[in-house]
């Protein structure tokens, strides 16, 4: 999560559909007062590279696809 509170979602070259928990959601979690992780279900079409996504909850993520050619260090 970056410091103002966007989280990014990497995505293979190929993937269109993620499922992932939100990682503010996560750590403002308090099962004994009701209140749990979000997951964030959704697609990224193969002719979009990003775009940005919002949980339930007002959190912002950003999802970015990776290309084929990248390599990770």
């Amino acid at each position: 999560m970056t410091k103002d509170g966007t989280q990014t979602v990497w995505l293979g070259p190929d993937v269109v559909r993620f499922a992932v928990l939100c990682e503010a959601c996560l750590a403002e979690c308090a099962p004994k007062e009701g209140r749990y992780a979000t997951v964030l279900e959704g697609e990224l079409p193969l002719a979009r590279s990003r775009e940005a996504a919002t949980c339930p909850h007002g959190h912002t993520l950003e999802i970015v696809r990776v290309s084929a050619t990248r390599r990770a260090a």
